[in-house]
């Protein structure tokens, strides 16, 4: 399965999980982030989606910021080969 990475660098985190959610619409569907705060939730939502467990997405709950876990998020994206 091949999944289009977005690079978080200057997106909102509203912006960037939505897109996002487009790039995984194959996987599934992702609610839809609204608020700056949304991040979390819809984070939890992908890492815990079974089709994507050999990516390791981190959970968000350890992260102080969307931008630190959208990073390493994009990183176990990038470590599986296509």
């Amino acid at each position: 399965m091949a999944i289009r990475i977005i690079y978080p660098q200057g997106m909102t985190s509203v912006n960037w999980c939505n897109q996002m959610s487009l790039a995984l619409s194959s996987v599934s569907q992702f609610p839809v982030v609204k608020g700056e705060n949304d991040w979390r939730h819809w984070g939890e939502s992908v890492a815990r989606q079974v089709s994507l467990s050999q990516y390791k997405i981190p959970f968000p709950n350890t992260f102080k910021t969307w931008r630190a876990w959208a990073d390493k998020f994009v990183q176990a994206l990038s470590e599986v080969p296509i």
